[in-house]
């Protein structure tokens, strides 16, 4: 094979481009590669080379950035052991990796944002333990991470109680209490 130019080679009677992204050390390299005929412009080559990395980018997840929270959940869960722990926290904490919250830096997020985060789980549907759950392990990864401030300190557990008042605000006697 004889190197044309950057990604581009000599094969036989052909001309082979090839691009790359990611990183052959941690397995997140992928490849394209495109066969042209022999006198096939350059900047034809390179045209197609310039479209192919672009679509490689577009289709290739990003991998999440140092110090944001998806890279310290993703730290967290590969430092437990095997077993349905650690099954479990990978179900719970996917959840903030998805949220807006997992491309942001740890120390910039705030109290109120993880709170706001729950509150739209519960108003699509999510079941009350079910969030208290992701809060738990969330907490975890917080205090795995030993910070100065951690966000989740102070935030309630939800409970059917918060919820089941009538329109006076007397406990019990809304939908679901007691009879």
């Amino acid at each position: 094979m004889i190197r044309i130019g950057p990604g581009i080679v000599r094969d036989g009677n052909a001309l082979v481009a090839e691009v790359r992204i990611g990183s052959s050390r941690d397995g997140t390299q992928t490849r394209k590669r495109e066969r042209f005929a022999l006198g096939t412009d350059l900047a034809k080559i390179r045209a197609w080379q310039h479209g192919a990395r672009y679509d490689l980018a577009i289709a290739t997840p990003s991998a999440p950035g140092r110090g944001s929270l998806a890279a310290d959940i993703r730290d967290f869960i590969a430092a437990l052991p095997e077993g349905r722990y650690r099954i479990d926290s990978e179900d719970l904490l996917t959840h903030w990796t998805k949220s807006p919250l997992g491309d942001r830096d740890r120390r910039t997020i705030k109290r109120l944002e993880i709170i706001t985060v729950i509150s739209g789980w519960t108003t699509a549907g999510v079941a009350e333990s079910t969030c208290n759950q992701r809060l738990s392990r969330l907490r975890r990864v917080f205090q795995g991470l030993g910070l100065d401030e951690n966000p989740t300190t102070g935030i309630a557990r939800h409970s059917r109680a918060h919820r089941q008042l009538d329109s006076r605000g007397a406990p019990g006697s809304g939908p679901g209490g007691p009879r």
